[in-house]
């Protein structure tokens, strides 16, 4: 049985519309200000976050789940082999806090991305469901 979030990713899909893929991106502050418990908490999050989503995957033949995790200190840029990843094909990396906080950067790094696949961004072409961003911050 579906639960209230399944249900209502399945009925997104069940038009006879080819598979849609949902992307969940997440925007996390690795600066200093994050260290320790904060840190913590966001690695957490993000393996809760992918566990939910793996479940769902499970439920859902209708919709396929991907994860991109972008980081912004002194600089942002998705963490290596964690851009537009099945959320099946992935296990959570444990993050770190260094650096100090350019929230402005991680912006302009996620505008490059949030186009139409065959302009070089990660959403589909044709349909889709919009991504979804998640930050995580301080």
């Amino acid at each position: 049985m579906l639960s209230g979030d399944s249900k209502i990713l399945a009925s997104l899909a069940t038009d006879g519309i080819a598979k849609q893929k949902l992307h969940v991106m997440m925007i996390v502050d690795t600066s200093r200000s994050m260290q320790g418990e904060r840190i913590d908490q966001v690695n957490s999050a993000i393996v809760d976050i992918h566990k939910y989503l793996v479940d769902l995957q499970g439920e859902n033949t209708n919709v396929d789940f991907y994860m991109s995790i972008m980081t912004f200190s002194n600089k942002a840029e998705f963490v290596p082999g964690y851009k537009g990843i099945n959320v099946n094909d992935m296990t959570p990396p444990k993050l770190k806090a260094i650096g100090y906080s350019n929230l402005h950067c991680a912006y302009e790094e996620l505008a490059c991305v949030l186009h139409k696949e065959s302009n070089g961004g990660m959403m589909p072409d044709f349909g889709g469901i919009a991504p979804i961003i998640l930050l995580l911050t301080d």
